[in-house]
């Protein structure tokens, strides 16, 4: 009989021990896996999942793009506008008058040179000029005095407290944006964000549907509380925000009338400067937290997300009487796709937009119906975002049609070079003098060397209101004499 090998026992204890650790560590982390993924497929996460995908990626792509392809803002080009009516005699007046303008802007300095032709003849020139904060106009044939006035003469009490900020790069505001959007996302959880699977979903203004996932968010007046406390914390310590609000155009004058609509104040402060206006709104943010996070909970306000195989296919924003936004999409098996924006008024919508275009193509058409007792306006378009003017408009057709009238804008190369613009109004016959009105802007980005005014400028920025109205009114008197006289000679033929 052999001998039992040495420590035998103890080395099978070693295995069992070993397998039941084994069986232990892999069902911990399958259970870690389980929880993992449940916590990243909560109806909460996939509701900011579908939204940052479909929805916001778009946005601020759209926005890093926007803001890099304006670069120093360097521009150059010229415009002619003409027209054309239904009145003999006014065409007659027309036909030999246009009015020109070139442009051109470097370095944020621009200057302006236009000319108006009446009956062939140059009745009026005009050079304006614009650098760091300084205005200048030049109307050669009624006065050589090249006038200039100072703008920070009307921000002198503010400048002070205004310091330069470098500007923000297209990646800079999208982070920037996107720091904001993360505080909003804070207001969605698992205990306000309901999920309903195989629901059928009827798509009204596209006139189909499709069964899916609903995913339904109600905030509670806590959460809108807590995000905008948030909130108030990022404004209050936010030099890139204040940055970005002066650098969009009108940045600090939109700020001015929110701060105005937010804080109750029912004049402009011109010596609160854009860092002292996002503290008060933050101060007022947080104050009114409680409050404006029960309105919203006691409003009924909805926000609700239907999905179809993992595409967002609808998204409703409504409150307790069914006013709010709808979104609605559909694609069709060739990748052609149709999508419905509506504005609803207590159940009714008010407003619809449609548009159908195919993903990677840069040809879009559709419209927009505005609803009303007297009939519906309809704007459709149909255009070429791959070709734009110097306007930033694609080349293509917009029409608007109403009970009182129809408008239509061409934008096509002209036959004489640069893009022209055609505007075309029609009115009702015998509803009005002229039934018919046409205009044409000719924008050529080349454009002709503009030069600035070689005379010595004379400042008016200390001017006193009443000298300025003197200035302006002789001006005023002094332009329309010269045009009268003009037009008096053009009509002579000399």
């Amino acid at each position: 009989m052999g001998s039992e090998p040495k420590n035998a026992g103890v080395i099978c204890v070693k295995k069992k021990g070993g397998l039941i650790g084994t069986a232990v560590a892999l069902a911990a982390i399958a259970a870690a896996v389980w929880l993992g993924l449940g916590w990243l497929n909560s109806p909460a996460k996939k509701f900011i999942a579908y939204h940052q995908d479909f929805v916001i990626e778009k946005i601020l792509s759209w926005t890093e793009t926007t803001v890099d392809e304006q670069g120093s803002g360097n521009f150059s080009g010229a415009l002619t506008v003409t027209g054309q009516t239904d009145d003999l005699i006014v065409n007659n007046i027309l036909e030999n008058a246009a009015l020109r303008l070139d442009v051109n802007r470097q370095d944020g300095r621009l200057v302006a040179a236009g000319d108006l032709v009446l009956l062939g003849r140059d009745v009026l020139s005009v050079t304006a000029t614009y650098d760091d904060g300084r205005i200048g106009l030049l109307l050669p044939e009624i006065d050589d005095t090249y006038y200039v006035f100072d703008t920070a003469r009307l921000r002198a009490g503010r400048m002070e407290n205004i310091q330069q900020v470098p500007r923000l790069s297209g990646s800079e505001v999208r982070d920037l944006l996107q720091t904001y959007l993360d505080v909003v996302y804070t207001t969605v959880n698992d205990r306000n964000v309901k999920l309903a699977r195989n629901q059928s979903v009827a798509l009204d203004a596209l006139g189909s549907g499709f069964t899916g996932e609903i995913y339904t968010f109600q905030p509670r007046a806590e959460d809108i509380e807590s995000m905008l406390v948030k909130l108030a914390g990022h404004l209050e310590d936010s030099e890139a925000l204040r940055a970005l609000v002066l650098e969009i155009p009108n940045g600090e004058a939109a700020l001015r009338i929110l701060y105005r609509w937010v804080s109750g104040a029912g004049e402009d402060d011109p010596e609160r400067s854009p860092d002292e206006m996002l503290l008060d709104l933050a101060d007022v943010m947080r104050d009114n937290a409680a409050r404006v996070g029960q309105a919203v909970e006691d409003s009924g306000f909805t926000w609700t997300l239907c999905v179809e195989e993992d595409a967002v296919r609808a998204i409703r924003l409504s409150n307790g009487e069914g006013s709010g936004l709808i979104y609605e999409a559909e694609e069709d098996a060739s990748g052609g796709r149709r999508e419905a924006l509506s504005a609803a008024v207590k159940g009714e919508r008010a407003v619809t937009a449609q548009r159908a275009f195919t993903e990677g193509s840069a040809r879009q058409s559709g419209s927009i119906t505005l609803s009303g007792k007297e009939g519906n306006r309809v704007f459709g378009f149909d255009l070429d975002a791959s070709q734009k003017s110097l306007f930033g408009v694609p080349y293509g057709t917009y029409t608007l049609s109403a009970p009182d009238g129809s408008f239509s804008l061409e934008v096509a190369p002209g036959a004489d070079g640069g893009v022209d613009h055609r505007l075309s109004v029609e009115r009702p016959d015998g509803d009005s003098w002229l039934d018919h009105m046409s205009l044409c802007i000719n924008a050529d980005g080349g454009g002709s060397p503009v030069s600035w005014p070689v005379q010595s400028p004379t400042d008016i920025s200390g001017y006193s209101r009443e000298e300025l109205k003197a200035l302006f009114d002789e001006t005023g008197k002094k332009l329309l004499l010269n045009l009268l006289r003009e037009l008096a000679l053009g009509s002579l033929g000399w």
